[in-house]
């Protein structure tokens, strides 16, 4: 599960770089390049409580195999919205991805608590938030060095080479989010091939699962 927790905060971080990345790559605004945040950020507040009414209905291993699908789903619009260079499909492709990342967090804070030993709960929780913390500090670092070098970025570069200095960034993105799939993907099959471990966890309670319910209940 720690490993989890280090994955949506390596990606979450990730987004940090893409920002400027995606304002030299599309020419954007300041305020335009600003919707690759809103559009993932949103997804939290859209999905948190039909995430939690889907972790309720499928239980916690399912509902991570089912989040990190979608995660990778989003990785993969990425190249498609770089092929045909349209940004919107950037913002659609950062919405799943983090709408993947919102049913995991309702998934795997709870289920990391109930593995284990309850009185140690708690140094469960501190650890794989650590690695979580671990995860927002090699994002960055590591996106940019993929997204922010080379291409539009290389200032030794011509008026005439500009569209493949575009085209340069434009696969260092798709690299990017490609890598990031590849991480996802192992990370699946990595729980898929311990998912009995869940079933020593107690199932999410029932008695309120809907949204509708959820919302009746604050």
């Amino acid at each position: 599960m720690t490993t989890l927790f280090f994955a949506w905060g390596f990606i979450t971080s990730m987004i940090d770089p893409l920002i400027p990345s995606v304002r030299a790559v599309f020419s954007l605004t300041y305020a335009q390049s600003m919707l690759t945040q809103f559009a993932f950020f949103l997804a939290y507040g859209v999905v948190s409580l039909p995430g939690a009414a889907l972790v309720a209905r499928l239980g916690y291993g399912r509902s991570v195999i089912c989040s990190l699908a979608a995660m990778l789903v989003g990785c993969l619009i990425i190249p498609l919205a770089t092929q045909v260079d349209h940004y919107e499909l950037v913002l659609l492709a950062l919405f799943v991805i983090a709408s993947g990342i919102t049913v995991l967090q309702v998934a795997a804070n709870p289920l990391a608590a109930a593995l284990g030993v309850p009185d140690r709960s708690h140094l469960r929780l501190v650890l794989s938030q650590a690695f979580n913390s671990l995860g927002t500090v090699i994002g960055p670092f590591l996106g940019s060095m993929l997204m922010l070098h080379g291409g539009v970025f290389d200032s030794a570069g011509g008026a005439a080479t500009k569209e493949a200095m575009r085209a340069v960034s434009l696969r260092s993105i798709d690299t990017s989010f490609l890598l990031i799939a590849g991480l996802i993907g192992g990370l699946a099959l990595f729980i898929w091939f311990f998912r009995r471990s869940f079933e020593d966890a107690p199932p999410p309670a029932h008695a309120e699962d809907s949204v509708i319910g959820a919302l009746r209940s604050q």
